[in-house]
């Protein structure tokens, strides 16, 4: 008989990401990062697999390694690596059949993301410029503007632009000035950062386009084209807001990009497709947030959140059609010409690995087995449930049913809330419910507790309708479906009512502090990185989170005050009487550490039994090993301390 899985047992996690197929399909490049736990750090490697899954190269290794990027023609292969010189990242090239490596570029500020020419002769990069008052700043003389940014900023933002350098080394040339900048900020809902986009004739690069370099207010984005003989940029469309992803098709005809659209300022994320002729949005039927886009020749190709599971959608003229990857969720990603798809996928149980498929109707074919240790344990099994709350809102979400349940037990629960909550959801994937890579109901189920993930209004799952009914309803909506959703549960599952355990992460937290400011039932509670206190997290927050609050609550502090005070759970803090667990890292601005200060002090001046602990240098999630673990420890602990007899 398996045993359960245990957190020491997920030492053993390998993660895998960024997958990219080879130009003829036949291999492809990843990343794969193990946990050093002796020297507190991730350690990644770029690797190549054949599509068969016979051959294996390592290609390089290292604690900052990424971004593997094939070659036009398929015989290099460039990536990311940090070198000790500027202590940033800088671009390798491999020549794979003669093994030889070569750094091509020496930015002093480093490079963030990159792409291949069309003829394989050029790189264009794109980097931070120099700091404008370092000079200043050595004398002291270093006041600044903040602007919008988070509270924790301790020098003024740069700009990145382009440049552009020989795959064979040598000088590079910078290709774009100007107070605007690339994008390299954290988007406010789904969206995010992307390598430039060459032109099939190599005259054009797109990017996306922020109209400045502070970090809080990432909406004013736009779609730019940059002409590469003169580094004249322009802005393409009439979309000033929420932009991402632009991507030349292969053959140049037509560009993709991906944005919000309505009811509303913000909801769900579609794939539009542009043409001498016009706009064609070609994923708005689907109803469902766009993750990804690439293309395979010169069909679209989009990785959606479908309910609870991951999965790649395919243009065609019947309009998007969906791949079937069965029980997998599709987590990141890549396809080439002839619908040759190549993608890291996981389910509950079943841990990550990298397949391969072509067609629609392809199956699914795992080419490496680099989690093989964790498949041998008993994870329970996972059920996806259905249930209306008392305003007529439909909703889903996941309960893990704990290995060798017995009839006629009832059981502890740990409700876990996923953040976001727009652009965010808990799924049937191997790690979809936890921040930073494990699943939350690995451990409940461990311990032999029921767990469930409820995916409330605000989610990405269960399409746009429900994704926007957050719109000026942060709490008590999402509440309601929460609580609905606890009571199904307690209707199909055999939990005990009397030994039931609250906590999320982020708006998972958010949500934490305000159901417990409304219901009284929970045994004990965690919020971790949580926002409280709204007003705050408006003033104090960066990482995107200024243009959220604004377009998500429909407006600022200044405009609507009633909201910003009866939508945050610091107002009801009178009323919680739950033992609760703060956790928040010293080094967070998205979630600002500030509210966990706050709610702490609210709690414990009522005597209720609180905790606040801080975890030195993590931002919104802990980056290394070591802390990543104790931070779920703490948690866990404190869940068992309360649950178990």
């Amino acid at each position: 008989m398996a045993d359960p899985i245990t957190l020491a047992a997920l030492r053993a996690f390998v993660n895998l990401t960024d997958p990219r197929i080879s130009p003829n399909g036949a291999r492809v490049a990843y990343v794969r990062t193990i946990r050093d736990f002796v020297r507190d750090r991730d350690v990644a490697a770029i690797v190549v697999a054949g599509s068969d899954g016979r051959t294996r190269t390592l290609v390089d290794a290292g604690p900052f390694v990424s971004a593997p990027r094939w070659s036009p023609d398929g015989t290099r292969l460039a990536y990311l690596r940090h070198t000790e010189k500027h202590h940033e990242d800088q671009i390798v090239v491999v020549n794979l059949a003669a093994g030889t490596k070569r750094a091509v570029t020496d930015a002093p500020n480093g490079v963030q993301h990159y792409a291949w020419s069309p003829e394989g002769t050029r790189f264009v990069y794109d980097t931070p410029d120099d700091e404008p008052n370092a000079a200043a700043a050595r004398r002291n003389d270093d006041l600044f503007d903040v602007g919008d940014d988070g509270f924790l900023t301790t020098k003024p933002p740069v700009p990145s632009h382009l440049w552009l350098a020989g795959t064979a080394g040598g000088p590079a040339r910078r290709l774009t000035h100007g107070t605007w900048s690339v994008f390299e900020g954290s988007a406010a809902f789904e969206g995010g950062t992307d390598d430039p986009s060459w032109s099939a004739d190599g005259r054009t690069i797109l990017i996306d386009r922020a109209a400045d370099a502070h970090t809080a207010a990432t909406d004013r984005t736009s779609i730019a084209a940059v002409d590469v003989a003169t580094g004249a940029v322009r802005d393409l469309g009439t979309v000033r807001q929420y932009v991402y992803y632009p991507r030349f098709a292969p053959s140049g005809a037509r560009y993709a990009y991906v944005r919000p659209h309505g009811p509303g300022p913000v909801s769900e994320d579609d794939a539009v497709i542009v043409s001498q002729t016009g706009e064609s949005n070609r994923t708005g039927a689907l109803d469902r947030d766009v993750l990804e886009i690439r293309w395979s020749g010169d069909t679209l190709v989009a990785l959606v959140q479908d309910h609870v599971l991951g999965k790649i959608v395919i243009d065609s003229p019947a309009g998007m059609q969906r791949f079937n990857a069965g029980r997998l969720s599709v987590e990141s990603f890549d396809a080439a010409a002839g619908r040759r798809f190549a993608f890291v996928a996981d389910a509950y149980g079943v841990p990550p690995e990298l397949y391969v498929a072509r067609g629609l109707h392809g199956t699914p074919h795992a080419i490496t087995h680099e989690n093989t240790a964790l498949r041998h344990y008993d994870y329970g099994h996972a059920d996806r449930i259905e249930w209306t709350a008392s305003d007529g809102e439909r909703s889903e979400g996941v309960v893990i049913v704990p290995p060798r349940a017995r009839p006629g037990v009832r059981y502890p629960l740990l409700l876990w809330m996923h953040g976001g909550p727009e652009g965010e959801s808990s799924g049937l994937g191997f790690n979809q419910q936890y921040p930073g890579g494990y699943d939350a109901g690995i451990p409940a189920a461990a311990n032999g507790w029921y767990a469930f993930f409820p995916n409330y209004r605000g989610g990405n799952d269960f399409g746009n309708a429900h994704e926007h009914a957050i719109f000026r309803d942060p709490g008590e909506g999402p509440a309601r479906d929460v609580l609905a959703g606890l009571a199904e549960v307690e209707r199909r599952y055999p939990v005990d009512p009397k030994r039931e355990a609250i906590g999320g992460h982020s708006y998972g937290g958010y949500m934490t502090a305000w159901i417990i400011g409304h219901d009284t039932r929970w045994k004990c509670a965690v919020v971790a990185n949580g926002a409280v206190d709204l007003v705050a997290g408006y003033a104090l927050s960066g990482d995107g989170n200024l243009s959220w609050q604004r377009d998500s609550l429909g407006g600022t502090p200044a405009q609507i005050p009633q909201l910003y005070h009866d939508g945050s759970p610091m107002t009801y803090a009178d009323a919680v009487r739950t033992p609760t667990l703060i956790v928040t890292g010293l080094a967070d601005d998205e979630a600002p550490f500030t509210e966990s200060w706050e709610f702490f002090h609210a709690l414990r001046d009522r005597h209720v039994p609180v905790r606040l602990v801080a975890i030195p240098t993590a931002f919104h999630t802990p980056a290394d090993p070591v802390r990543l673990e104790a931070y779920y420890k703490t948690m866990f602990d404190w869940f068992a301390a309360h649950l178990e007899p």
